[in-house]
């Protein structure tokens, strides 16, 4: 008798018709950020629009983290589009200038959380191997700007 993981009990709770899985090597990753717990123990995908929202904010946060001067601007433009409200309370505080190295290079990092939700958009084909960093640039020419973001918000699909 095998006993399932949390993983794989939780795998089986998603209908066969949207498990979007990616393999490497031998094992098999299901992008459960995209999950979340609705009410009581039923999983609910998350909108398609709620999912390029985020990729919104994060496209805007990591290029803000790479560029200096930027984090002002950010936040004209996030409240602009209407995508503030999608922002986290740690995200708020580096666009408002609580932002030490660490932060910045946290902030950096997100691109990779991009990367997923672009995949799970379909606007990257497969995702790599997690061996090194997602190339920011190549994920910026793919995600649109905020200044775009109503149709890329309308036409989302998971």
């Amino acid at each position: 008798m095998s006993t399932a993981t949390p993983y794989d009990q939780l795998l089986r709770q998603i209908p066969e018709s949207i498990r979007a899985e990616v393999r490497f090597s031998d094992h098999t990753y299901l992008p459960l950020h995209v999950l979340h717990e609705g009410p009581g123990s039923a999983i609910d995908i998350r909108p398609a629009e709620d999912v390029a929202r985020r990729a919104l904010v994060l496209r805007t946060l990591v290029r803000a983290a790479f560029t200096d001067g930027h984090r002002p601007r950010a936040i004209v433009l996030l409240k602009r589009q209407g995508l503030w409200d999608a922002t986290t309370p740690k995200e708020r505080r580096f666009f408002e200038g609580d932002a030490d190295r660490q932060a910045t290079i946290d902030a950096t990092w997100r691109g990779e959380a991009l990367a997923v939700l672009l995949w799970c958009l379909g606007c990257l084909d497969r995702l790599e191997p997690p061996t090194h960093p997602y190339d920011f640039d190549d994920l910026e020419r793919i995600c649109p700007s905020p200044r775009e973001s109503t149709t890329f918000i309308r036409d989302a699909k998971l």
